[in-house]
């Protein structure tokens, strides 16, 4: 198995779906050629089809993924709104199309030893309290969890390593550096809503 990275601002979305879908097709011709299914997951998938091209782009993806007889395709993201509007509304392209699946957060239980094997990787002393804050602060959601996991563990490894420990004042640390680095993506994001 192999993952794919396509990093798409909405606004060039236009120019980037051709890549995509030519991507997508070959995918499909590999299977011919391996003479075996594939799935493939494409996660965060609202991202492809949001902004000024969206129709567009839900339309020609809908069309290049139906062609395909031997890749299966599950299509998941955290804008749930989203991706059952486009699954719901008759008028979108993707209107009835396979099954929808809503999931809920991932167990504490397992995300808990998950992060911790992650930390224990660069020999940092944990605090308990530590992953749970990354948990609350992240508020369960994922890929909001990985990323704050993430620079927690960056902040970490620039560390000597006899001094990493992981605290919930580093997470806090890490939190706030996320938030100043992300604050011109939302920003943007919330001056495009809508008064409503």
């Amino acid at each position: 198995s192999f993952a794919a990275t396509f990093n798409v601002l909405p606004t060039d979305s236009a120019a980037v779906l051709p890549l995509i879908t030519d991507a997508l097709d070959g995918v499909e011709r590999l299977a011919i050629m391996a003479k075996r299914p594939v799935a493939l997951i494409i996660d965060e998938f609202q991202r492809l089809v949001e902004g000024v091209h969206g129709r567009d782009a839900e339309g020609q993806l809908r069309s290049s993924m139906q062609r395909h007889k031997h890749v299966g395709y599950v299509l998941a993201g955290s804008n749930t709104r989203l991706l059952a509007l486009m699954t719901t509304d008759p008028s979108r392209p993707f209107y009835n199309l396979g099954q929808r699946w809503f999931l809920g957060p991932v167990p504490r239980s397992d995300f808990t030893p998950f992060l911790r094997r992650g930390f224990r990787n660069i020999r940092a002393h944990i605090e308990e309290a530590a992953l749970t804050r990354i948990l609350d602060a992240a508020e369960d959601v994922p890929y909001n969890v990985q990323m704050l996991a993430h620079e927690c563990w960056e902040q970490l490894y620039r560390d000597p390593p006899t001094s990493r420990r992981l605290t919930v004042a580093k997470v806090d640390a890490a939190a706030d550096q996320l938030t100043r680095r992300l604050d011109s993506l939302y920003s943007q994001w919330w001056l495009q809503l809508t008064s409503i």
